[in-house]
This record gives structure tokens, C-alpha cells and sequence, in this order.
């Protein structure tokens, strides 16, 4: 069966070069760990444009690239913030955004809670695709981890309660709940589709209830 009008990309033509830096430096007797990576894809479609790109001539405008900064005031204690900027064809136009900037306090290896903007656990997207020491993939399925709304599934403005609850010889079972509010940027995706429908849109937020992941 012919297909026209897919996106067709090749994954070396997508896989995203890659640039990581670390170190580690001392303020007042307290260790500090600075992570930072970028990458740059290319993609190609055989015939609509993807992601706003021009991707049917073949596109570089694939680039993004973040800093963290993290340290551990105490044993049960931990403060960390990241700052993300990108440029994938009309979405984000290098304009940064605070990622997350999360406390963290460990009460016991079962119960932990985080607070402020926090990293929305999301499948391999928080746990995988969006760490700073390991970038692996230029996109996920973009039907579960649509890139162009980003900005509004990255963090949460709230809190998580979080653990890992031993059983035995079960092994081990590892939860976590959240609520709080997200927020769309008006440089991703779904700003950009409104506009392009003539609507002007000042803020967009969404409150988001309980939710839990084991």
C-alpha cells in the first residue's frame, strides 16, 4: 500500500548529535553538580511538513540544549533547577525556560516529597528521554510524547509524594502521586496551533488533579 503524506524519517537522519558537560565545584563546604547537554537533528519528510519544520526540503531546525544545576544540603535533602531552550522550526525560537526547580526531601526510602516546578513523571519521558546524562532518542512516539506540547507536559507547579515500598521477596514497589498546575508556553505547540486559527491567546494554564504511577 502507497503511503503519501506521512512523515518518513530515517533514524540515522534523525538521531540527534550530542554534546554533554559536567563538573563539580564547592560553595561553603556543600559539593555542587552542574550537568548540561545539546543535541542537533535533521529530519526529512517525503512530502506535509513535521513539527513545523520544513522538513519536505529537509530540515536542521532541530536543536535544544539545557543546564542543571543540583546539590544535597543534607542526607535527606536536595535542591536542584534546569534551564532548557530549543529551536525545533516555529516552536520554542530560543527563547529559555525554567525546566524545573524542585526541593526535595526524603523522609525514608518509602515516603519522599517534592515540591515547586516539578518534573512531571511521564513514562520514558521522565525517565529516560529527558535526563541530562542520557539523550537517546531524537523523538518518542510523538502520539504519547508529543514534542510540540513540551513545554506543558515537562513540570508541574505543585508537588509529588513519592517511595519505594520493599515486599519481600516480591521485590519492590515504587509510587508516585502528583498534582498541581501545568502551564503552556505561548512558544510551543498548542499556542502556535490557536494562532495559526487567529486566536490570541494571553496565558494557558491547566489544573491537573491527583494522579498516581507505580
Amino acid at each position: 500500500m502507497k503511503i503519501r503524506g506521512l512523515v518518513l524519517t530515517a533514524a540515522l537522519s534523525m538521531a540527534p548529535g550530542l554534546l554533554h558537560a559536567q563538573f563539580d565545584f564547592r560553595i561553603a563546604g556543600r559539593d555542587f553538580q552542574v550537568h548540561s547537554f545539546a543535541s542537533q537533528g535533521f529530519a526529512y519528510s517525503n512530502d506535509n511538513n513535521y513539527l513545523t519544520m520544513n522538513t519536505s526540503q529537509g530540515s536542521f531546525a532541530m536543536t535544544d540544549g539545557g543546564v542543571n544545576i543540583s546539590t544535597q544540603l543534607t542526607d535527606k535533602f536536595r535542591v536542584g533547577a534546569q534551564v532548557y531552550d530549543r529551536n525545533i522550526g516555529e516552536l520554542g525560537k530560543w527563547h529559555p525556560q525554567l525546566d524545573w526547580v524542585t526541593a526535595d526531601y526524603k523522609f525514608t526510602g518509602w515516603f519522599g516529597i517534592r515540591a515547586g516546578k516539578v518534573k512531571t513523571v511521564l513514562g520514558l519521558y521522565a525517565d529516560t528521554q529527558d535526563m541530562d546524562f542520557l539523550h537517546p532518542f531524537a523523538l518518542l512516539p510523538q502520539s504519547v510524547y508529543p514534542t510540540d506540547l513540551r513545554d506543558a507536559t515537562i513540570a508541574h507547579l505543585g508537588g509529588d509524594i513519592y517511595g519505594n515500598i520493599p515486599l519481600k521477596k516480591l521485590g519492590s514497589l515504587s509510587y508516585t502521586a502528583f498534582a498541581g498546575q501545568r502551564k503552556d508556553s505561548k512558544y510551543g505547540g498548542y499556542a502556535y496551533s490557536m494562532t495559526s486559527l487567529g486566536t490570541n491567546l494571553h496565558s494557558t494554564a491547566r489544573f491537573e488533579s491527583p494522579e498516581f504511577r507505580d
